[in-house]
């Protein structure tokens, strides 16, 4: 088969949505017989000169020297890309995943080597609204849509938003959620959960809210503690709202969990490397985020049998049926919030129910296999 080239701006050892997302899917494509290559840069935030060429769990990587200011970088980084596609790359698949360099990377490659170009639009449509809806940065990206070959989207809000506002065909708009793998990600049983409990050194008899992702604006943490606040203290007392992750806005939330009094009741655990262990000892997820494209914690949560409280933005609309699987609540309402985590204490029986639905749904829209398959037609129609 043909190479395809996973273009993508910072991968492992980053560690995020995008990278672990390119991970998954290469794995399932090699097996399925796909030349699947990574190109990426040397130097990221947190790293620096990292090997040029490495093979990460069977995938080839090759990294770009991209050291400088930011645009300078970027740019060492494209023309890299290109001279290594001119080398190597002609007649193949080049995909994108996020917009900016390895946009232009791959309709750049597409039109000069012979291949087809693939955009994997990664976020939620209030993001490219703000930021690639007027001026020239629109007028940049609406080029940029027009030279693709085929466009990516993880939900039907920018599916909706390409069609209606920027008048892309629907045709060249596929939508394949992220992916979780349902054999790594599964339910524990209750008398499993306890146990895992004890092992993290977790309370046993409290009810356990996890937050699994970045600590910064746009996931909407601070929301998220101020409707934590407004549950009466009494409830608070039998209740535990885990944040697993880190960010530049770690010291913050701090100070918010400070000022409204509720550090008895929440834990910041930071980074951890094995994220699984949290949701099978948690009950509930919730996600507050302020834009979002499809949450990989969110997916993984779900495949995990936890009933989810998320924004009703992007993926979380996609597979989130209030009172069936889970809650939605408006963007930015933390008084909706509070009514929803309210909610959802008084249904404490309906937990089990709603989180073997969460996973039925899991396995209809996200699991790994089935969006492989149809990334796998894509490429073959696109050939």
């Amino acid at each position: 088969m043909s190479k395809i080239w996973m273009i993508i701006s910072s991968f492992y050892p980053a560690v995020g949505g995008a990278e672990i997302q390119v991970q998954r899917l290469s794995k399932v494509l090699c097996d399925q017989g796909w030349n699947i290559h990574v190109l990426t840069r040397r130097h990221m935030p947190g790293f620096q000169n990292l090997q040029a060429k490495q093979i990460i769990n069977g995938i080839p990587v090759t990294r770009f020297y991209s050291q400088g200011k930011t645009k300078v970088g970027l740019l060492l980084y494209m023309f890299g890309a290109m001279w290594y596609l001119f080398q190597n790359g002609r007649g193949d698949i080049y995909h994108a995943h996020g917009e900016g360099t390895p946009s232009w990377i791959v309709v750049l490659a597409a039109r000069l080597f012979g291949g087809r170009s693939v955009l994997k639009l990664r976020t939620g449509a209030n993001y490219y609204q703000q930021r690639y809806f007027l001026g020239f940065s629109g007028l940049q990206f609406r080029f940029l849509l027009r030279l693709t070959d085929q466009i990516i989207v993880v939900n039907q809000e920018v599916s909706k938003w390409l069609i209606t506002k920027l008048k892309v065909s629907s045709k060249k708009i596929e939508l394949i959620p992220n992916s979780v793998n349902m054999d790594e990600f599964y339910p524990m049983l209750l008398e499993e959960k306890e146990s895992q409990r004890k092992r993290l050194g977790l309370p046993v008899n409290k009810m356990l809210f996890l937050y699994v992702g970045r600590l910064s604006n746009l996931k909407g943490v601070d929301i998220l503690l101020k409707a934590w606040s407004q549950v009466p203290k009494s409830s608070r007392q039998d209740m535990l709202l885990l944040l697993v992750g880190d960010g530049p806005e770690r010291r913050a939330l701090e100070q918010i969990c400070q000022d409204l009094e509720i550090n008895s009741s929440v834990c910041m655990l930071g980074m951890k490397p094995n994220v699984k262990d949290y949701y099978w000892a948690a009950d509930i997820f919730v996600l507050p985020s302020r834009t979002e494209g499809q949450s990989n914690a969110l997916v993984e949560a779900m495949a995990c049998g936890l009933p989810s409280i998320v924004s009703a933005i992007g993926g979380g609309v996609d597979l989130v049926l209030n009172g069936q699987n889970g809650f939605l609540f408006e963007v930015e309402k933390h008084e909706q919030l509070t009514n929803r985590l309210r909610e959802t204490l008084k249904l404490r029986e309906r937990w089990h129910e709603m989180g073997k639905k969460a996973r039925e749904t899991a396995l209809e829209k996200v699991a790994l296999n089935a969006n492989a398959a149809r990334l796998h037609n894509l490429y073959l129609d696109l050939l």
